[in-house]
């Protein structure tokens, strides 16, 4: 199966890159920008194309590694070419295969296909992307085709249903990027009270890695430790009244979580004046 690509920037120069290390024949890259096509080119070591019509017609199966913004605009050019037999995909996590308006009529096959994974690196990302876990959207006679290709990339993956991206990828976005924010709040705080932003991160490091590894390991019950799970509405509360109005938001938002879990794993408990607290 030949994989050609649709846009050339980080996951489709990670994507391509890796499907190469794996012995997948990668026809090549179209870009809006000739010059991001030769680049990812080189450094997958495959064609680069200057027009649509030319990646369309060299390759079996391809890739629409463009925002999501852009995916509906690049169908409706690919759409009216000769298409018939190819597999379609794009790499959205909240869009769907439907985005695909009329791909059967036209004897080609859509679905999406989602890495779990950050992508910060045009050049160093690939090298992630054999831990990655995937998600496969679409339903056509394709599919036993598509599983079986990412079986030999090695690559772990379930499926998922179209009506379901949506809330998957909000899920995403919770361990992604929500968590980011969280530790760059920290971040914050701890250079507020004196530290520089280097030793800050330092001084976070172990209790993020910990904190994950622990969450990942056991129940979220069971990971949970802090002020919320103790019932200390003192500390909670004395937390609440150095933080600016975002900052207490979103610490308020997220205590009510741990409320949750805590009351959860101490059923004896009472936890009813933190409740007051939080609202």
């Amino acid at each position: 199966m030949r994989i050609g690509f649709v846009g050339a920037g980080k996951v489709g120069c990670s994507l391509g890159k890796y499907f190469a290390t794996k012995g997948a024949s990668v026809s090549g890259y179209y870009s809006r920008t000739l010059a991001s096509a030769k680049v990812a080119a080189e450094f997958v070591g495959t064609n680069y194309y200057e027009s649509l019509e030319t990646v369309v017609d060299e390759s079996d199966c391809l890739f629409f590694t463009v925002n999501d913004a852009a995916i509906e605009d690049v169908w409706n050019k690919v759409k009216e070419m000769n298409i018939s037999g190819k597999i379609i995909c794009h790499c959205s996590g909240a869009k769907s295969a439907s985005v695909f308006e009329g791909i059967n009529e036209r004897g080609a096959f859509g679905f999406s296909l989602h890495p779990i994974s950050p992508f910060s690196s045009k050049y160093e990302s690939y090298k992630n992307v054999e831990d990655a876990y995937f998600t496969l959207e679409g339903e056509n006679i394709a599919l036993s085709e598509m599983k079986e290709f990412l079986e030999e990339m090695g690559l772990s993956y379930s499926l998922l249903s179209g009506d379901n991206k949506v809330k998957y990828h909000g899920a995403c976005v919770f361990a992604s990027n929500l968590a980011i924010g969280l530790f760059d709040d920290a971040t914050k705080l701890l250079c507020d009270v004196g530290f520089t932003k280097e030793d800050a991160k330092r001084a976070l490091k172990p209790l993020i890695l910990q904190n994950i590894t622990a969450f990942l390991e056991k129940d979220a019950k069971d990971a949970l430790t802090g002020p919320v799970e103790r019932g200390d509405v003192a500390t909670v509360e004395a937390h609440l009244s150095v933080l600016d109005k975002n900052q207490k938001e979103v610490y308020r938002s997220l205590s009510k979580e741990l409320l949750g879990i805590a009351k959860e794993k101490h059923k004896e408990k009472d936890y009813g004046n933190m409740e007051s607290l939080l609202g």
